[in-house]
């Protein structure tokens, strides 16, 4: 496994992540 690989992984997971809060953001009135 490469460290370049690592990131990459990261990265996308980070992408997605940002993606998701968008379409559902989180509720804010607990």
């Amino acid at each position: 496994m490469s460290t370049e690989n690592t990131l990459s992984v990261a990265d996308l997971a980070v992408k997605m992540s940002a993606t998701w809060y968008r379409i559902s953001p989180p509720p804010s009135g607990r």
